[in-house]
């Protein structure tokens, strides 16, 4: 049996190193752009955080990813902004320090998407700017798929 709490510290570890940590993304949060059973390519941080890209970071016991969209001071400190894409409310601001890594390539059906390039720079910035708008299209793509199941 794996011990994830282990597996997490070992994952915190490789990236950290500077290894590249492929892992299979579970949950929706940030559907349609990363999707459940993705493989994500989590790397250290080596430049620094743009608005648009999906971090990893520890949110009390677990990891998440999510887009970063904003930078806020909160008394001294710089905090982290995020939402899952598919959800309502942004997360509890995160601080620098709880940041593992971030997300630069999603394998899908044994296609990669490099999150690196200009396009795709471009792309999660237009995400990030529509961001409150994207859970009702989530949810009417959602609506639209069943009813076309059903007719």
């Amino acid at each position: 049996m794996i011990d994830l709490n282990q597996l997490q510290i070992i994952g915190e570890a490789v990236i950290t190193e500077g290894a590249i940590l492929r892992t299979r993304v579970g949950g929706y949060s940030m559907f349609p752009y990363v999707q459940q059973n993705d493989i994500a390519w989590i790397e250290k941080i080596d430049a620094p955080l743009l608005i648009g890209d999906i971090i990893v970071f520890k949110a009390g016991s677990k990891i998440v990813a999510h887009r970063l969209l904003k930078f806020t001071k909160v008394g001294t400190d710089i905090k982290l902004l995020c939402k899952g894409d598919s959800c309502w409310r942004m997360d509890a601001p995160v601080d620098r320090m709880n940041v593992v890594g971030k997300i630069t390539q999603i394998e899908r059906n044994r296609k990669k998407t490099d999150l690196t390039t200009p396009r795709q720079r471009k792309k999660a910035l237009i995400i990030a700017r529509l961001t409150f708008i994207t859970p009702i299209t989530y949810l009417t793509v959602r609506v639209i798929n069943k009813l076309s199941k059903i007719l």
